[in-house]
Order: C-alpha cells, then sequence, then structure tokens
C-alpha cells in the first residue's frame, strides 16, 4: 500500500533531524579532538571559545534527541486520537439514526398504528455494532495528557455496548413478526425504554474518547528554542555594537552604512531570537510559529545578502549556527 502524503512528510522530517543530529555529532568528535590535540597551541582566549563552540555543538545534540522523542511520542499520541476520534463518530451515527427510529416507533405507537419493517433501527444496529468492534480493538496507551482511568472507561464502554446491541437486535427481532397484539407492543415498548436509558449511559462515556489535539511539539519546540537561544547570550549583548564581519569593532558612527545596517538587521534578530520563546509561551499556535520562523528566516536572508563578499567572524559563524538549530528543531511545525 504506498504511503500517504502526511507519511511521506513524516518520514522526510525524521530524517532531516537525523541527518543533523548526526551532523552534530561528528562535529563535536572533530572539536572534541581538535581541543585534544591542540590544548597547549590555543590562547587563553581560543581555547574559551572552542568550549563555547563545543557546549553549543552538546546542546544542539541534546536538543535534536528530544525533539526526536517528543516527536515520537506525538505520533504514538495522534495515532490513539485518531482511532478514538474514528469510534466516537461511529457512535454519533448510531446516536442520530436510534433518535429517528424512537420518535418515528413512539408516533406510531401512540396513534396505535403497527409497526413496520425496522429500516432505520436495523441501520443503527450495523452501526452500533461498528462502534462496539473500535470500542474493542481500541488499544488504550499511557500518555501524561490522557485520564489515568481511560482503560477502565474503554472497559465500562466495551460491557454498555454489548448490552445495548443485544437489547437493540432483539427489538428488530420482535419489530419484525407479523403478529403484533398488545402484549408485544408493549413489550417492545419497555425494550425501547431499557435501549434509551443504555444509549444514555454511553453519551456520559463517550465523550470522554473525544481526545482534544496534544500541543506538546510545539511546547517542546519552544522550550527546545529558549535552551538554544539561551546559549549564547553573549551575541545578543553585543549584537547593537558596531561589529564588522572581520571581527572588528568600533563606535557605530565610525563604520560604514552597510555595516550600521547589518548591526541593525543583527539586533533585530538577536531580539525576535530572543523574544519568540516569550511570545509562543503564552501563545503557542502554529501559525504564529510559522509567521514568526519566518521572520527570523527573512532576517537572516537580508543579513547574508549585506555580507556577501566578506569574510565571516566566529560571531557570526555562531549566529548562523543559532539560526540553523532553530530552523531544524521547528522543521514539523513550519
Amino acid at each position: 500500500m504506498p504511503k500517504s502524503a502526511e507519511e511521506l512528510k513524516r518520514e522526510k522530517q525524521h530524517l532531516a533531524l537525523l541527518k543533523q543530529k548526526t551532523k552534530h555529532a561528528k562535529k563535536m568528535e572533530e572539536l572534541t579532538k581538535k581541543r585534544r590535540e591542540m590544548s597547549k597551541e590555543l590562547n587563553e582566549q581560543e581555547m574559551e571559545l572552542l568550549n563555547q563552540e563545543i557546549a553549543f555543538c552538546q546542546i544542539n545534540i541534546n536538543c535534536h534527541n528530544e525533539i526526536m522523542r517528543v516527536r515520537e511520542e506525538k505520533e504514538r499520541y495522534n495515532e490513539f486520537r485518531s482511532s478514538s476520534l474514528k469510534m466516537v463518530r461511529q457512535f454519533n451515527k448510531f446516536q442520530n439514526l436510534f433518535i429517528e427510529d424512537v420518535k418515528a416507533v413512539k408516533s406510531i405507537l401512540s396513534a396505535n398504528g403497527k409497526l413496520v419493517k425496522p429500516e432505520t433501527l436495523a441501520n443503527a444496529s450495523e452501526k452500533l455494532r461498528g462502534f462496539l468492534d473500535d470500542a474493542q480493538n481500541l488499544i488504550v496507551i499511557e500518555d501524561r495528557e490522557l485520564p489515568k482511568d481511560l482503560a477502565d472507561q474503554r472497559e465500562d464502554l466495551v460491557q454498555k455496548s454489548e448490552e445495548l446491541q443485544s437489547l437493540v437486535d432483539e427489538l428488530i427481532s420482535e419489530i419484525s413478526m407479523e403478529d403484533q397484539d398488545k402484549e408485544s407492543l408493549k413489550y417492545i415498548k419497555e425494550q425501547y425504554g431499557k435501549a434509551e436509558e443504555a444509549v444514555a449511559g454511553l453519551v456520559k462515556v463517550v465523550p470522554k474518547f473525544n481526545i482534544p489535539a496534544s500541543k506538546r511539539f510545539e511546547q517542546a519546540v519552544i522550550h527546545q528554542m529558549k535552551i538554544v537561544s539561551s546559549a549564547m547570550p553573549q551575541i545578543g549583548h553585543s549584537a547593537p555594537k558596531a561589529i564588522t564581519l572581520d571581527g572588528k569593532q568600533g563606535q557605530l558612527e565610525d563604520q560604514p552604512d552597510h555595516v550600521e545596517e547589518q548591526i541593525n538587521v543583527l539586533a533585530n534578530l538577536m531580539d525576535t531570537i530572543t523574544n519568540i520563546t516569550c511570545v509562543l509561551e503564552e501563545q503557542p499556535d502554529q501559525e504564529l510559529v510559522k509567521d514568526m520562523i519566518s521572520e527570523i528566516q527573512m532576517m537572516f536572508g537580508y543579513l547574508d545578502d549585506l555580507s556577501v563578499g566578506e569574510e565571516e567572524d566566529d560571531e557570526m559563524s555562531q549566529i548562523r549556527q543559532l539560526v540553523a538549530a532553530i530552523m531544524t528543531i521547528t522543521s514539523d511545525v513550519v
């Protein structure tokens, strides 16, 4: 069976995360080797920069591990949620048909009429059987976002559904008989009453399986972005300074116009990265995530254009790593 577009997308995103994780692991190995081999040749400042780069690389590895773990949790949760919602929809179809049948039967009985072939009830029975099958096959997972007693609720649901199925099947059998005297009609009326009570019991339990969408992945992304962006506070603090791409610093008024523009864009970029987690913690909305990530991409692209032809210094390299990390950990959201 060919894979759906959603499955292909998930595979692509998983491979992208795995590729980035492998890349960071390889870089970590190279940096650690460099520190070991050149510890005597590097001065104090160079060693500090190297240690910062190693620390940031480790943060990236941890970040990707966490994102991949939460992503797997999300997929497992979504699979269970999908099965639960399918079961709920099946019950709703049954309930609508059952209500329609009850209304028609009560109207006929109140007019002392004869009940005809129970087609609507038969259709309702078919939907109920589908619902019962879904309930019996539903495997309740353990998850922090789900009620702890959900497995017990499923057992209760199955039991109530089996009892209701027996009542409905018996009603179909009774109504299908040609001889309908007062006693049989009275019995049918009593069974409908029992069936209605059973449906009312299910109505109290079924909504518990109307599982809401999980926000855990978006929350994990926000948390990891916060960790990654706070890993290099010196970038945010130094952004307002006049930093050229050859590593020189000076007063803003002493720099060329394009350098001043670089500084302004860099300051805006770092402000956005610093503030994005605060905003998203208040409003973890997927569309907002997309908009803010797009803004970061656009600003960094513009900063890249301003830097064409100039040598990239250590700070710009670190900013590039930061933005690349944010792009990767948000790839499943954007």
